[in-house]
């Protein structure tokens, strides 16, 4: 065989390089020891919707192993925000009655969160969970009931009664009063209405139908207090 024919000859291929067995195994568990540290937050969580009071799927015995790892990566998230069924959402609205008369009722850019009003975004987000985990209110009255004002309706200070207490404390109207107390101060109003206000989901076949979700009567208003600069607690 000629030199250069030499040259161009194959040449044995050079052996796979591999992992070892036992680091086969060994990356094998910390990625299956990392994926149960991802599931078991969510997968141990009472479920609260299709089927409250049923038992976590991983029982509570498993987490004590995987705790501080889940602690160091922060997993402990139930990813249950927008899943299975997510609940329907909450604004708070408020009315301005000024001392010289003017009024400010039902108007839309006085709630929050507006992410027309309240931006960068982590300034909307501290808006959105200020209103989502507000105490809720017990129970909320009939349509009919005096203290449930449709949009733009002027309620009577004299009619209004006080919100319903939530459990836990403290009491729910500590936190309306306090919301309230600033609005007032902000916008230099005589007296300040506090609306809890929430947003139903529409169904499938009524999106089909063509509703919109920001339809009117896919809101809900209840009065949470009506407060004057200078009342009594």
């Amino acid at each position: 065989m000629s030199v250069a024919a030499d040259k161009f000859a194959a040449k044995p291929a050079a052996p796979p390089i591999g992992w070892s067995l036992g680091a086969r195994v060994v990356v094998s568990a910390a990625l299956l020891y990392h994926l149960v540290a991802v599931l078991i937050h969510p997968l141990g969580t009472m479920p609260q919707f299709d089927t409250p009071g049923a038992p976590p799927i991983l029982p509570e015995t498993v987490r004590p192993a995987f705790q501080p790892y889940i602690t160091a990566l922060s997993l402990d998230h139930t990813y249950k925000f927008f899943a299975p069924n997510p609940g329907p959402s909450h604004l708070l609205r408020y009315d301005l009655y000024y001392a010289d008369g003017r009024k400010e009722i039902g108007d839309l850019r006085n709630q929050f969160p507006d992410k027309t009003q309240h931006w960068p975004r982590l300034l909307y987000h501290r808006y959105f969970m200020l209103a989502e985990s507000l105490p809720r209110p017990r129970e909320t009255p009939p349509a009919s009931a005096p203290g449930v004002a449709t949009l733009g309706e002027i309620v009577p200070a004299e009619n209004v009664p006080r919100a319903p207490p939530a459990e836990g404390p403290p009491p729910a109207e500590i936190y309306y009063r306090g919301i309230a107390e600033r609005l007032a101060r902000k916008h230099g109003a005589s007296r300040v209405d506090v609306f809890y206000r929430t947003h139903l989901f529409l169904d499938p076949p009524d999106l089909a139908a063509g509703r919109k979700s920001d339809d009117p009567d896919t809101y809900r208003e209840q009065l949470l207090v009506s407060y004057t600069p200078g009342e009594q607690k």
